[in-house]
């Protein structure tokens, strides 16, 4: 079995509360992520001109 998976099977068992709080922060992590591609990418630009 895969990291993946292993995460996967662990979420289904939680109980629903914790999925909530669970998703609500991959929500953020996310958000941040996408938040830190930009900044790179923005960088990359002013690096190249």
């Amino acid at each position: 079995m895969n990291t993946s998976q292993e995460i996967e099977a662990a979420i289904q068992k939680l109980p629903p509360k914790e999925i909530d709080v669970l998703a609500d922060w991959l929500a953020v992590y996310r958000e941040e992520m996408w938040d830190r591609q930009i900044e790179a990418n923005a960088q990359a630009a002013k690096q190249a001109s």
